[in-house]
């Protein structure tokens, strides 16, 4: 590939969200330059009569408004708003949007053709590579290059870094990963091979061209997934990408909550790229 610029599975997706979610301690928290904010509403309001509520009484507009894996919306707040909302008694919680960034990965000599992490893993051999898999996956990242890549299936997905756009790549590092998940295994196109070559992949925008956004944005996207997993087939999801926080045991609490359904999506994310994960979204053990 060329390089370029039941329940127990949808805890698995959704532990992602809880562990982004969290009401987070320490200074990095309360001191975000960012003014938006997450607004969580309980799980037995309406979240979409709630939005528009809130927004009229206190006069903002939602950035995003989130009705699959999550209740409630992302907004620019003003400390009042804020703590106007906060003390609304259809609000569950309200947290900084925390910015998040690309993990990273090393990209792949010239000329090979199995990578040797797809052959560490068992999907290939030197000689040999698995099928496409008749299971869809959707890479929630900087988009896919979706016009110069014939060795890859992808497709358009959503944008939530620039909505109504194509999920086009202008970093790089969302492509990439599409070509370890799926790059074809055709002599027409060459290049590497990936874990279930040929397999068809969509693209979820939520990091801009340096491969930086935001929790809001990421929820973004895997709210679009969540919403549109059954009907499009998507039952994996990859995140490489995460962002400093601190988690207060709210997760836990979490996974009772409404969100926690089985939608047969398994959700997955980097681990280990750079840094001790115990202070990095997403670390839990309920993803793998």
């Amino acid at each position: 590939m060329r390089k370029t610029g039941g329940t127990a599975r949808w805890l698995a997706a959704v532990a992602s969200i809880a562990i982004l979610l969290a009401p987070l301690t320490g200074g990095r928290a309360d001191a975000a330059p960012n003014p938006r904010f997450v607004v969580v509403l309980k799980d037995s309001v309406e979240g979409q009569r709630a939005s528009a509520r809130l927004e009229r009484a206190h006069g903002f507009t939602s950035d995003f408004r989130y009705r699959a894996a999550l209740n409630g919306f992302a907004a620019l707040l003003s400390p009042g708003q804020r703590a106007a909302i906060e003390a609304d008694a259809e609000v569950a919680y309200v947290v900084p949007d925390e910015k998040l960034d690309a993990v990273g990965f090393v990209p792949l000599a010239a000329g090979e053709s199995v990578p040797t992490g797809v052959q560490r893993i068992g999907a290939a051999t030197p000689t040999t590579a698995h099928e496409a898999s008749v299971a869809n996956v959707a890479v929630i990242d900087t988009g896919i290059d979706l016009s110069t890549q014939p060795e890859l299936n992808a497709v358009d997905g959503t944008n939530c870094v620039a909505p109504g756009t194509p999920a086009q790549d202008d970093n790089g590092h969302g492509t990439l990963v599409a070509g370890v998940i799926g790059a074809k295994n055709d002599s027409t196109v060459g290049g590497i091979v990936g874990v279930a070559p040929g397999t068809k992949i969509y693209a979820v925008k939520v990091l801009d061209a340096n491969g930086s956004g935001s929790t809001a944005g990421v929820i973004c996207g895997i709210d679009w997934v969540t919403a549109n997993a059954a009907a499009l087939g998507i039952k994996a999801v990859n995140m490489s990408l995460g962002g400093f926080g601190f988690a207060d045991g709210e997760c836990g609490a979490l996974i009772s909550r409404g969100p926690h359904r089985d939608r047969d999506v398994r959700l997955r994310r980097a681990a280990r790229c750079r840094r001790d994960l115990d202070r990095v979204h997403p670390a839990l053990p309920a993803l793998g």
